[in-house]
């Protein structure tokens, strides 16, 4: 991992701990964790954006794929199962087949 890519995720740690409320800023870092291959502290983060926001399904799809980084495949076809409900009742389109991809991928569908 570089030093932006470090210096990022300081800044969006930051951000968090300023207002832990903010999802966006939330969904970022975890996907910044992601990129840099800090999956379980990315699971603690997108979990945290769900609770404060339980209909970002983006999110749902971040915690999906960090799960699955981390071999939890159970725990993943259960993310990729509510993030699918979430994404559908928004009207996410691009989210749901995201989730329907995984689901069937991890033998859910």
């Amino acid at each position: 991992m570089g030093a932006s890519e470090n210096e990022r995720i300081f800044e969006l740690e930051e951000m968090v701990a300023d207002d832990p409320g903010d999802a966006l800023a939330g969904f970022m870092l975890g996907s910044e964790y992601l990129k840099a291959e800090r999956a379980a502290e990315a699971v603690l983060v997108f979990r945290g954006v769900l609770s404060a926001d339980p209909n970002y399904s983006a999110a749902g799809a971040g915690l999906g794929r960090a799960l699955e980084a981390l071999g939890l495949l159970d725990d993943a076809r259960v993310a990729w199962t509510e993030t699918a409900g979430i994404a559908a009742r928004r009207g996410d389109h691009m989210v749901a087949k995201q989730a329907e991809a995984a689901r069937e991928r991890l033998g859910a569908g």
